[in-house]
């Protein structure tokens, strides 16, 4: 933990430093690092027989939760919509 923590300041420490430096590789190194992160993740889920048999169960949760989620942020913006008023311009 001390080790994702110290990595995520010293990355934030660098952004701090190099804030007026607009370069154009900055963004690409960024995209490289999370396709690799989410290859390296997709590797993870593919040798762990245990999450990888169970990800049918896993998926159809997820798909519930990301559906729920939705509905409520949906219905919530409706609510504060309506009461404040501004379909009434």
């Amino acid at each position: 933990m001390f080790t994702v923590i110290s990595s995520m300041l010293a990355g934030m420490a660098a952004g701090f430093a190099l804030r007026r430096h607009k370069s154009r590789w900055q963004q690409h190194v960024v995209t490289a690092l999370i396709w690799a992160l989410l290859f390296m993740l997709g590797l993870g889920i593919g040798s762990n027989d245990g999450i990888f048999n169970s990800l049918g169960s896993i998926g159809l949760r997820s798909a519930a939760i990301g559906t729920a989620a939705t509905i409520g942020s949906a219905a919530a913006s409706w609510l504060l919509w309506k009461k404040t008023g501004r379909d009434r311009q």
